[in-house]
């Protein structure tokens, strides 16, 4: 990747944690009442929205150039629940070595504990593929786990 495209990718990263609240005010705005009412970054909130995701879309359709905008969105409040539960997790982004999973996509990864990174992106289209209903919450709650370890 060239230098420059690099940077852009960088200033497109810190653009996209500046405006975190913006999307997830967005996604509350796009979703039906009774849901977005249930979004207070707690893992119940977290298998509420991935019941309402199984019960409207299917793997294919969530990964649809057209609900990029959607995708970014579930990803702002999926990343940020993740982030508040995780004290010990900040964003990164990964833009020199193409051959990482998670190139190019906002992660979090942990001060002080080798684990690997978590990408709010992957674990909206895991939880899409696998269907359990509370995939999301099964991974704050197993980081959490981990964390707490000594």
């Amino acid at each position: 990747m060239q230098q420059v495209e690099k940077e852009r990718r960088k200033e497109d990263f810190e653009f996209w944690i500046t405006f975190l609240p913006d999307k997830i005010s967005e996604l509350k705005n796009v979703l039906p009442k009774d849901i977005s009412d249930k979004l207070d970054f707690s893992d119940d909130s977290l298998v509420v929205l991935e019941g309402y995701l199984l019960s409207t879309f299917n793997y294919e359709d969530i990964t649809k150039n057209e609900n990029k905008n959607l995708v970014d969105c579930l990803a702002a409040y999926v990343g940020s629940t993740l982030k508040k539960s995780w004290e010990q997790s900040y964003w990164d982004i990964e833009l020199d070595d193409e051959k990482q999973l998670y190139f190019g996509v906002p992660v979090l990864k942990f001060k002080e504990k080798v684990l690997p990174p978590v990408s709010p992106y992957h674990t909206i289209t895991t939880a899409m593929d696998r269907k359990k209903g509370d995939m999301m919450s099964l991974i704050l709650k197993r980081i959490q786990d981990r964390l707490q370890q000594a």
